[in-house]
């Protein structure tokens, strides 16, 4: 699995973070050691998240919680560069070293090294050394605050070699091609062997093995990978065995047979790889020493208030029991005392005088020298032990349940977040839902809003629908003159339905018409009053008959992150997570927080956060129709 990005993955991504230049600097902070996020707002991508760390460098959806006290590294780049501007980011000699200068009052340049454990260095415009992640002092060189910064040995550049200083390198090589690649050419392994590949030269061959046209061929694919990643690009995550194993900006002969995961841009490739690599390892850190001890101890308390509940049940039967069968018990007491049998009595021991009988497939001790109702009250007593061990066991499994949502909270900060994406969309404080086609249909909350929506926001080319029943909402489909089929019209009316009052009255389907705008009129007829949210219809009323009360809530995740209530189709057509709902009988308030519950048993570890702020039990009980609820999935 590839744990760093290489020199020419790095070459990749800068292509890309050329649109970065001319970005503002918002906010810097370290997250961890040895990384460092820089907030930036650009002209071309709105607020984003750039990722300089120890092994890459790339664009990140998953933020990662401040510290609640910035480190003295980040507190000295905020000093100098928050409000600045990115003047340009390049790459030093194609070797794993970034550099980005921002300007404010004068020019400062932050340089990414991305070998060894990493650092990064703010230097001024004359190279000098303002602040830096962690000072080396080794033979080749020493970076220390106030020094002047000095590159690391230089390497070959392959993007300024031509084809006689190429073959010159090889054939001083007293290495194999592959080798000679990787290291001299600062390839490293992997593309060095796409090289062999694409040249058709065996890996291993020594260089005095070569004519000269492999050295040509070689050359050719050298350069051919920088083409690949210039003109046609193809950003991928390739698996094995359903694991990840490489990123890559191309496509490359070594992995013909692999499969692969597309994505647009290799910002987006770069993130999701080594995104998810940091959620295993942060997960692998929050399952391990304190969460196994709380879910041991979760499960010793279950067993311990299932066992106390059994001897509550168990005890409580026996004492009823004996007062059932008063004259019985009565005259084996009596028996035992005197030393006479029984058919019931199992054995006697005088010493504790106590006698054994067979009851519920166990031995069942009775004291002989107490009364009837003296032996019924020592199970009784038993009973409430039991019951106060029982609260007592209760008590601490909540508090152990307690220590492990905290839990899970915290590893919401070991984790990497998805970015919850919020817009002001004018639809918002209406119902509303997205199509399975891609149109938008709203519909009023009340009164008011169903006036407010015709009167503002419907146009000529929409569709107004409405529930035949008296207590729906006005909804319009928005057209906006794009395709679209029956699909969008039943969604709507499914929509329509189940927004209505039918849902409260528990109806399992309703009917539903659509017509054209001109249709629609707020000019009763003579003599006749129109109330407030109500419409005449005039001319021909288009009928869906039968259409079922069925609505889905989901979460959408996409370049907008928002709750969406709409018909099981379309919202499991544009959401990642979804639960279909029914007329029911359970409360709003109950079934908005089991929903929620769902949505976070279901969520990847990365969307925790967008559970928690986007489909809150609050934002869940908005969008639910009006009346009851049944759950109708929750697996």
């Amino acid at each position: 699995m590839k744990e760093e990005m290489s020199s020419v993955d790095v070459y990749a991504s800068l292509r890309e973070l050329a649109e970065l230049e001319g970005a503002w600097v918002d906010k810097i902070y370290q997250p961890t050691p040895s990384e460092l996020r820089l907030k930036l707002r650009a002209l071309s991508k709105g607020r984003v998240d750039l990722v300089l760390a120890s092994n890459r460098i790339h664009i990140t959806s998953f933020p990662l919680p401040a510290p609640k006290t910035p480190s003295n590294f980040a507190m000295s780049l905020r000093k100098h560069l928050s409000g600045g501007k990115i003047r340009k980011i390049s790459q030093h000699e194609f070797d794993r070293i970034v550099e980005i200068t921002v300007e404010r009052e004068k020019p400062f340049r932050i340089i990414s090294e991305m070998f060894h454990k990493g650092n990064v260095i703010l230097v001024d415009e004359e190279s000098r050394i303002v602040a830096l992640m962690k000072p080396v002092d080794v033979s080749t060189r020493t970076l220390r605050r106030g020094e002047i910064y000095s590159y690391p040995p230089e390497t070959v550049n392959p993007l300024k070699l031509d084809y006689e200083t190429f073959s010159e390198i090889l054939r001083s090589s007293s290495s194999d091609v592959v080798r000679t690649i990787a290291t001299r050419l600062n390839f490293g392994g992997v593309y060095a062997e796409e090289i062999c590949l694409r040249a058709g030269v065996e890996k291993n061959r020594k260089m005095d093995e070569l004519r000269e046209g492999d050295f040509e061929r070689l050359f050719e694919a050298l350069k051919d990978i920088f083409r690949s990643i210039e003109s046609s690009p193809e950003p991928q995550i390739v698996m094995k065995d359903g694991r990840m194993i490489d990123v890559t900006p191309i496509s490359l002969l070594r992995y013909d047979s692999f499969e692969k995961k597309y994505f647009s841009s290799f910002q987006e490739a770069l993130d999701s790889y080594f995104s998810s690599i940091m959620i295993e390892a942060g997960l692998q850190r929050a399952e391990s020493g304190r969460r196994e001890k709380l879910l041991r101890q979760k499960e010793q308390q279950e067993k311990a208030v299932e066992k106390f509940e059994k001897e509550i049940e168990f005890y409580s039967r026996l004492g009823d029991w004996i007062y059932e069968n008063y004259l019985e018990i009565q005259e084996i007491l009596k028996r035992a005392s005197v030393g006479e049998s029984h058919p019931w009595i199992r054995r006697v021991d005088p010493k504790e005088k106590k006698v054994y009988i067979s009851a519920f497939g166990r031995e069942i001790p009775l004291r002989y020298d107490m009364s009837v109702e003296k032996n019924a009250s020592i199970f009784y007593e038993r009973v409430k032990v039991a019951k106060n061990k029982k609260e007592g066991a209760l008590k601490a499994l909540q508090e152990t349940l307690k220590k492990l949502e905290s839990l899970r909270e915290d590893e919401e900060i070991l984790i990497p977040q998805r970015a919850v994406r919020k817009k002001d969309r004018w639809f918002y404080r209406y119902r509303w839902f997205i199509s399975s086609e891609g149109l938008l249909a709203v519909g009023g909350k009340d009164a008011d809003s169903n006036e407010e929506l015709v009167k503002k926001y419907m146009e000529k080319n929409d569709i107004f629908f409405h529930a035949d029943v008296h207590g729906a909402p006005a909804v319009i489909l928005k057209t906006e003159g794009k395709n679209f089929t029956e699909k969008t019209i039943f969604e709507t009316a499914v929509f329509a339905v189940s927004y209505s009052s039918l849902w409260k009255a528990g109806a399992y389907s309703g009917d539903c018409y659509w017509v054209y705008p001109d249709q629609v009129s707020k000019t009763p007829e003579s003599g006749e009053y129109l109330p407030k949210g109500a419409f005449v219809i005039r001319g021909e009323r288009n009928y869906i008959r039968n259409v079922p009360l069925k609505l889905s809530i989901g979460i959408e995740i996409s370049d907008e992150t928002r709750l969406m209530c709409g018909p099981e189709t379309a919202v499991e057509k544009w959401c990642k997570y979804h639960v279909s709902i029914v007329p029911g009988d359970v409360d709003k308030n109950a079934a908005s927080r089991r929903i929620h519950e769902i949505f976070r048993e279901r969520c990847d570890p990365e969307d925790r956060r967008i559970v928690k702020e986007v489909a809150s039990p609050s934002e869940i009980l908005k969008v639910l129709p009006p009346g009851g609820v049944m759950i109708v999935e929750s697996d």
